[in-house]
């Protein structure tokens, strides 16, 4: 399920010891689990955060990666 079209959300949560978070497409209310993994460029997401990603799949589950900080 990869998915290379960039989408815009918003970080609802990001647990750093814990190493996941949960975004929320600027679109809908829908949310989606990301990884530690999935964040790219060094970025430490915090909670209101606008970002950028991508779709992929993990255990045939949706997943965000690519994550970054919206510019």
């Amino acid at each position: 399920m990869e998915n290379s079209d960039l989408h815009t959300g918003t970080v609802v949560f990001y647990s750093a010891s814990k190493g996941y978070g949960f975004l929320k497409f600027c679109d809908s209310d829908e949310e989606i689990f990301f990884h530690c993994s999935g964040i790219i460029d060094g970025f430490v997401p915090s909670a209101g955060e606008a970002v950028t990603f991508t779709l992929g799949a993990r255990q045939g589950r949706p997943i965000a990666l690519q994550v970054t900080t919206k510019n």
